[in-house]
C-alpha cells in the first residue's frame, strides 16, 4: 500500500475537516447559511483539520529520525509523558468539578493536548513495524 505524503496529509485533513465542519453547521443551523459564516465555520473547521493533521504529518516527514531518537531516549520519554498527562487531567477534571478555572487549569489542558500529539506522533513512527536504520 502506498503512503500518502505528508504535505497531502496535512492539506487534504485540512479540507475535509472544514468541509465536515461547515456541512455540519448547514446543517444545524438555520441562522448560518449565508456566505460569510459558511467561510468562517470552514476556516475554523480547516484550523482545527491542521492541528489535528499536523502531527501526523511531522511523523511522517520526519519517521527515520524520529524512530533513532526514541530508541535511545523513548523508553524514558513515554512513561513520563503519560504521568504528566494524568496529573494534568486529574487537576482539570478536579478543576471541573470544582467550578473553578484558574491559569493552572488553562496549563493542566496544554499538557494534554501535547501529550496526546506526543502519543499520536510516537505511534506513527512505531506503527508501521519496519525496524530503524
Amino acid at each position: 500500500m502506498r503512503h500518502l505524503k505528508p504535505l497531502t496529509i496535512l492539506l487534504l485533513g485540512a479540507l475535509l475537516v472544514g468541509t465536515a465542519v461547515s456541512i455540519t453547521f448547514l446543517a444545524a443551523t438555520p441562522a448560518a447559511r449565508n456566505a460569510r459564516a459558511f467561510c468562517i465555520e470552514f476556516a475554523v473547521g480547516a484550523a482545527f483539520g491542521l492541528l489535528m493533521f499536523s502531527p501526523i504529518a511531522l511523523a511522517e516527514k520526519f519517521r527515520g529520525g524520529i524512530r533513532r531518537w526514541l530508541q535511545r531516549h523513548g523508553s524514558r520519554v513515554q512513561p513520563r509523558v503519560g504521568f504528566l498527562m494524568a496529573v494534568a487531567l486529574g487537576y482539570w477534571f478536579a478543576s471541573l468539578r470544582h467550578h473553578t478555572f484558574d491559569a493552572l487549569a488553562f496549563v493542566a489542558m496544554g499538557v494534554v493536548l501535547v501529550g496526546a500529539v506526543l502519543g499520536v506522533v510516537i505511534g506513527v513512527v512505531n506503527g508501521d513495524g519496519r525496524r530503524a536504520t
